[in-house]
């Protein structure tokens, strides 16, 4: 591949003399600088699982039970 126009002139302006820009980029320390724009599939479940306030399920534990039980039994 060729090099780019700017990195011409980036090459010529440090033959120059002038200052290098890379010296005043930020340094990531191996991170990535691109953001993730789309959720991943366990975060799309995870906020389909709590979209709306929970419903009582009698299939989700004897936790769920216990109100009932107390009104029925009084």
């Amino acid at each position: 591949m060729s090099t780019s126009e700017a990195k011409k002139k980036r090459k010529q302006a440090i033959r120059s003399g002038k200052a290098d820009p890379a010296d005043y980029r930020l340094n990531w320390n191996g991170l990535s600088g691109v953001t993730r724009v789309t959720p991943t599939k366990q975060e799309v479940m995870m906020k389909q699982q709590h979209k709306h306030k929970k419903k009582w399920n009698p299939d989700a534990s004897n936790d769920a039970r216990i109100p009932f039980l107390l009104f029925y039994t009084l």
